[in-house]
């Protein structure tokens, strides 16, 4: 069933966030075909034909947003404030929450 939802969301042209191992899920369905993206080092053979950065806690392509691990949740979490509302909001929030890294 989730994954029917991605995949209409997908079709449709929305934005997709995965953390973690989330990003072998959508590698999986193909959505990630050469594609670049990230995700946590233990799901890196299941990658399939993703450009896969592996020194890079939070990646962008199209309107994919992927990130490596929980350490990278604040980076993906602001990341995915700017792509959808821009980058002063998320300065705005990264400022309210006294996020400096």
């Amino acid at each position: 069933f989730a994954t029917a939802l991605i995949q209409k969301a997908s079709d449709r042209g929305c934005w997709l966030g995965a953390i973690c191992a989330a990003p072998s899920i959508l590698a999986h369905m193909g959505i990630l075909d050469r594609r670049k993206a990230t995700c946590h080092p233990c799901v890196l053979d299941e990658m399939g034909s993703a450009a896969v950065r592996r020194d890079e806690q939070v990646v962008v392509d199209g309107r994919i947003v992927t990130a490596q691990a929980a350490g990278a949740a604040f980076p993906f979490g602001l990341k995915l404030v700017e792509v959808l509302r821009g980058r002063e909001a998320a300065e705005q929030v990264r400022d309210a929450v006294l996020y400096r890294g």
